[in-house]
Formats: structure tokens, C-alpha cells, sequence
């Protein structure tokens, strides 16, 4: 499956192709069956989560009264992997998983329920909460792409102008179906108090004498036609460890797109919670925010702690997949090429002065008060009436 995907992604005839063949044998069978108003269909993060944005707005929903009586389908790549209280389960990709999208009158997601089709019944509401702010360029704007179109979605998240614009040109979003209210998933981040902060920590084990590092690199293209997504960090344990392991702990959260893990040995030091389904909690217990062109830069500004990018393949990135903005410009100019610079700036930074700068960071790209989940609800709710 990854061989294909990886195909699709970077040959033009193929993905012309694939749009064209599948978007009307899915329309053709759309023509059998009625959305039903009351089902709705989750997916979060091509179906490898049961979290993010999605899964908020499905806990919230669940429990009001006004969806009594709804039928719930969440869709994943794996569907044993995960338990689901009170919904179904469908494989993605699957041709149950066409039939279910056709069931459900209400599509919500952070990616694309269509799977880069165009298929949706015109009774369907599609909310799409998005999954973060870009820095790397996306849709469209990329070199082998040309197959993007959103223009099916009703309700798209978007948390500043600068974001929306993206959308509107790269995933040719409808202007007036992009509402910028901010990711569901961040509305937590606008609520920390020592006590919550506290909680967490003892959830994760976090001893009580050491700050925490969370580190979160983006994906890499895969460089073997598909076959693996693995990511290579220029950072030897040890060396981090001998001038940091007194003061922090280090957790380590992969991209969802990326399959291996290289050069890295895990310990009590440094720990892999790639797995770990809620990454806000991962950033409410960091103390220290290293990343290089994820967009989780720009989630963590909300709680305004120190951000760095850890940019080590800089000029690589930025010829194979380009940019938005200029990266300095972005984080304020804490970007670094060496592991050396890194640890250099961890010890000795002006703690205030960081957290100007990632308040400026939020100031620009973070234009909204923590209601998204709010404003879903509100929509899906004047669809019902």
C-alpha cells in the first residue's frame, strides 16, 4: 500500500487517473445508495489515530442530546488496533469503507474522507478540522502534485489568514466554507493550570526534579520509491544525555507518516511516545518545545514556552519540498543546523526572551480563542435543524 501511495503522490498520469476512474465508480454507486442524516463517519490522520481534532469532536457529540440517536463509524488503517466505544469499525480503503462514506450523511476528519476522490453525495456534510498550521509547502503548491480539491468541503477549520490563503490556492477550498476557529484538538491548550500540567506529568512518569524536552520532527519523503518513511536525526544520545540528563528528560514523538525511527536507542533519558494517542498532553508537560517544519510549532506557541528548530537538513527540505515563509522568520530566528547549537541554546537561553518570541509566534499565526469545537458543533447543529 505504501509503493501505491507513494506513487500517486509523484506521477501526474497516475493520479489523473486514479481521480478520474474511482470518483465515477463511487458516484455511479452513490446513485444506490441514501446518505443517512443520522450516521457519521470519523477519520483521524489517514486512520493511524483515534485522536486529534476528530476524536474531540466525537467525545463531545456522543454525549449531547442533540445527536441521540446517531449512528457513529470510525475508520482506520488497522481497525484491531484500536477500541472504539460506541461506534463501528470499517478498514480504510476498503470498498466497505466507499460504501460507509456513501452511508453517512455527516464526513468528519483532519484529512480528506475521499481519499483524493470526488465523490460526496451534495447531501453530505463534510467538516474538515485540519491537522495544523503548514511551514512546509503542501497541496498543489507541490512539485508532483496537481490533485488536490476540497472544493466538496462545508466546513473548514483554519486558524489564521495566512492559513486560509493556503487553503483556498493549494487545496482549492471555497473561500466561504473556511472558518477560522481554530483546530478542536487546541482548545485544551488555552486551559493549563499547574494542576492539569501536574496530572499529566505523573500520567507520563515524568520525575518530579527534571524539566521536559519534546521533540517533534516532521516526515521525510521516502527516498526508497515507497518502501519506508524513516527518519535519521544527526543526535547522539549519549552526548545529549552527558550535558542534559541532569536537568531533563527527553520524549520523542514521531510524524504519523513515518515508519522508522533511525539511529536512536531509547532509555530513561530519551523515550519514545510515538504511539501516545494525545500529544497535547506531551506538549503540556514540555517545558521545551525542539522541532524543525512540523506544524506542531505552532500548536505548542499557544502555551507560549520556548520553541526550536532543529533544522539539520535545511537546504535538502527546502529543495525537494519548499517552504511557505522563510524558516528564520517563522520561529524568530531560533533555528539550528548542529546538535551542538541546540544543546548550546538549551543551556544557555534567556527563558523570557523565549517566550516573547513564541508569543510572537502565536500573535501571527494562532488567530483564534480556543472555541473550535464550539463552532463544529454550532455548524453540524444547523444542518440538523
Amino acid at each position: 500500500m505504501q509503493k501505491i501511495e507513494y506513487l500517486l503522490k509523484h506521477n501526474k498520469f497516475v493520479q489523473k487517473t486514479y481521480v478520474i476512474v474511482f470518483s465515477l465508480l463511487f458516484r455511479f454507486l452513490g446513485l444506490f445508495i441514501r446518505p443517512d442524516p443520522h450516521r457519521i463517519i470519523f477519520q483521524s490522520m489517514i486512520g493511524k489515530s483515534f485522536g486529534d481534532s476528530p476524536r474531540v469532536l466525537f467525545d463531545r457529540i456522543r454525549n449531547d442530546k442533540r445527536f441521540d440517536g446517531y449512528k457513529f463509524v470510525w475508520a482506520f488503517d488497522d481497525p484491531e488496533k484500536f477500541h472504539v466505544k460506541g461506534a463501528e469499525k470499517v478498514k480504510l480503503n476498503s470498498l466497505s469503507y466507499y460504501i460507509e462514506t456513501l452511508r453517512a450523511g455527516i464526513w468528519i476528519t483532519n484529512v480528506n474522507i475521499e481519499r483524493g476522490l470526488r465523490y460526496k453525495p451534495k447531501s453530505t456534510v463534510y467538516l474538515n478540522t485540519w491537522h495544523g498550521v503548514p511551514v512546509k509547502i503542501i497541496g498543489n503548491s507541490q512539485k508532483t502534485r496537481s490533485d488536490y480539491d476540497y472544493s466538496d468541503v462545508d466546513f473548514m477549520c483554519c486558524s489564521c489568514e495566512f492559513e486560509r490563503n493556503i487553503f483556498i490556492r493549494d487545496f482549492k477550498v471555497r473561500k466561504e466554507t473556511t472558518v477560522k476557529c481554530g483546530m478542536p484538538r487546541n482548545d485544551e491548550l488555552y486551559h493549563i493550570d499547574a494542576k492539569l500540567i501536574d496530572k499529566y506529568r505523573k500520567e507520563l512518569n515524568i520525575p518530579a526534579d527534571k524539566k521536559v524536552i519534546l521533540y517533534a520532527p516532521t516526515w521525510r519523503d521516502s527516498s526508497d520509491g515507497g518502501k519506508s518513511y524513516q527518519i535519521s536525526p544527526p543526535i547522539d544520545i549519549d552526548y545529549w544525555q552527558r550535558l542534559l540528563g541532569d536537568e531533563y528528560v527527553m520524549l520523542f514523538r514521531m510524524h504519523h507518516l513515518t515508519t522508522e525511527m533511525m539511529g536512536i536507542t531509547f532509555n530513561d533519558f530519551v523515550r519514545d511516545l510515538s504511539d501516545y494517542p494525545e500529544i497535547n498532553k506531551l506538549m503540556i508537560v514540555a517545558d521545551i518545545l525542539i522541532s524543525d517544519y512540523s506544524a506542531t510549532i505552532f500548536d505548542y506557541s499557544i502555551l507560549e514556552r520556548p520553541i526550536i528548530s532543529f533544522a539539520y537538513d535545511y537546504e535538502e527540505y527546502s529543495q525537494n519540498r519548499g517552504f511557505y515563509e522563510n524558516l528564520c522568520d517563522v520561529v524568530c530566528g531560533n533555528v539550528f543546523k548542529t546538535q551542538e547549537d541546540v544543546i548550546s541554546h538549551i543551556k544557555n537561553m534567556d527563558n523570557k526572551k523565549e517566550i516573547k518570541k513564541a508569543a510572537s509566534i502565536k500573535n501571527r499565526y494562532i488567530d483564534t480563542d480556543g472555541q473550535a469545537t464550539e463552532a463544529c458543533i454550532d455548524f453540524l447543529v444547523k444542518h440538523i435543524k
